[in-house]
């Protein structure tokens, strides 16, 4: 634990989000990808705020649910004191969200 807390308590690396674009009723094909979340990285220390600001549709609320793993992310990495969230299951994933 870093005593000076210049840790920090959440990083997120080059985070991706992509919701496919599909045609037909039947037979569904993907004819391309709409990007909601596109590179994101930041790390947030202790003390610090982090504001999301942005024009509506602009991919602020697919952000949050990809940091709490309510969406899968499509590729990137995110770490909370350390731990990788994407590898959280089960109780632990549960605790991870009251925490953040």
């Amino acid at each position: 634990m870093d005593p000076y807390g210049t840790e920090p308590i959440l990083q997120v690396d080059d985070l991706v989000k992509r919701f496919p674009v599909q045609l037909g009723v039947v037979f569904k094909r993907t004819v391309g990808h709409v990007r909601a979340v596109d590179g994101v990285s930041f790390d947030l220390r202790r003390g610090e705020t982090l504001g999301i600001v942005g024009e509506s549709g602009c991919g602020k609320s697919t952000l949050a649910q990809v940091l709490m793993r309510l969406e899968p992310p499509t590729s990137g990495r995110v770490r909370f004191h350390g731990e990788d969230v994407f590898a959280k299951r089960g109780r632990s994933l549960q605790a991870l969200r009251r925490s953040i």
